[in-house]
């Protein structure tokens, strides 16, 4: 190091302790002055005491100013939200005015603009809905179904009713009488099947159970009637068949929808439901049919047996009975042979429409104990209220029915 830069260390030195000696005895001779203190006391002492006086006003002052600091913080932050708050609406006016503008649009140019909207929500379920149904048939394609989802047309269908046509020409040719019935009943089935398609499509959209309670009572109704029809002789048999029918159906639809085996809606229970109501009415007009015959084959036996003493019940129970095991014997023989010799057609749907065989075949046991309880009930029901109505009192019968 120079020489030069050492005196300019040293003179800067002695400037610094000249100031701190005339600042230090300024503040004593300002204190000692203001306070009246007597010359006699030692400066030094006065010094030590103004120091430590300087050194607690300024812990004071930096401790004000810490306080002061967090006083501001505190209160800056509401004074923010509150800025946030008046800058939202601010934010929100361009939405504000656009709603000010709609509502000043005329009546016309807003329908206009709904109407717009409303097409293409439209098109975008119109594609959604594309999509899922060539998910659908992407899935059908790979499970091996293709027929399934194929469109069934107008040739197809006469292609399969060729064979009802040869079975009609063939009863025609032998002069069977039930050669217009069989007529009858295969266009019925086209005409109706084909508007039963075009009402369930609607009431499938419907999310709710009034349809499910309107068509099965109209189902119940229907096929009351028509086994009433096959078994004409049975006096009353219009109202014996419809007991018989809705006692099977509802209590075996009332087990299915409290078992949670299906929802209460009509794409569950209405096929579910034609099952039932279609096998009752089946069991039902047999039973009623096989009674009335042995009703009319045994009338000499019947007779001789009141005129014995016998009461009501009493002669017709053996003819019950043999209605009973003759109604409810060809629905013994399907249940032993179900999956063996033939699949039934719920299963059968559920397989082409893409479910797997273990779903469908645990649909058709819980069906087929539902058909076996509600048929056996209907079978019994119609068997025992159609017996009384062939007696004119209890101990007679009726001259004809």
């Amino acid at each position: 190091m120079s020489s030069s830069s050492l005196r300019s260390e040293a003179f800067r030195d002695r400037i610094r302790s000249t100031a701190a000696e005339s600042l230090s005895s300024n503040m004593v001779s300002r204190s000692t002055a203001t306070i009246g203190v007597p010359k006699s006391v030692d400066r030094r002492d006065v010094l030590r005491v103004v120091c430590s006086t300087s050194e607690a006003s300024s812990q004071a002052a930096s401790t004000q100013r810490q306080s002061e600091l967090r006083k501001a913080q505190h209160t800056q932050q509401p004074e923010q939200l509150s800025q946030q708050a008046r800058q939202e609406p601010q934010s929100q006016q361009p939405w504000q005015q656009q709603q000010q503008q709609q509502q000043q649009q005329p009546p016309w140019q807003r329908q206009q603009q709904e109407q717009d909207q409303a097409k293409q929500g439209k098109k975008a379920g119109q594609g959604k809905t594309q999509q899922s149904q060539a998910q659908w048939q992407a899935a059908i394609s790979k499970s091996g179904v293709q027929s399934a989802a194929a469109p069934m047309g107008t040739e197809r269908h006469l292609a399969t009713a060729m064979l009802f046509l040869v079975a009609l020409s063939v009863c025609l040719w032998l002069d069977v009488k039930t050669a217009t019935d069989l007529l009858v009943s295969g266009t019925r089935a086209f005409v109706q099947l084909t508007a039963v398609g075009l009402g369930l499509k609607y009431i499938f959209t419907i999310d709710s159970s009034h349809p499910v309670f309107v068509a099965v009572a109209v189902m119940v109704v229907i096929a009351s009637y028509t086994a009433s029809q096959r078994a004409k002789s049975v006096p009353r048999g219009f109202w014996v068949a419809l007991v018989a029918v809705a006692t099977g159906t509802v209590t075996a639809l009332s087990l299915l929808v409290s078992l949670q085996v299906v929802r209460l809606r009509p794409r569950f229970v209405i096929p579910i439901g034609g099952i039932v109501v279609g096998s009752s009415m089946t069991i039902a007009a047999n039973t009623m049919q096989r009674l009335a015959d042995d009703f009319e084959q045994r009338r000499g036996q019947l007779e001789a047996a009141l005129a014995l003493g016998a009461s009501q019940w009493e002669a017709s129970l053996p003819l019950i009975k043999r209605a009973v095991a003759v109604g409810f014997g060809p629905t013994i023989d399907y249940t032993k042979t179900v999956g063996l010799i033939q699949l039934p057609g719920s299963m059968t749907g559920m397989i082409m429409g893409g479910a797997s065989p273990q779903e469908a075949v645990n649909l058709q046991i819980t069906i087929t104990f539902l058909l076996l309880g509600a048929l056996s009930l209907s079978c019994i029901v119609s068997a025992l209220l159609a017996a009384p109505q062939f007696f004119h009192s209890p101990a007679q019968l009726l001259e004809t029915w």
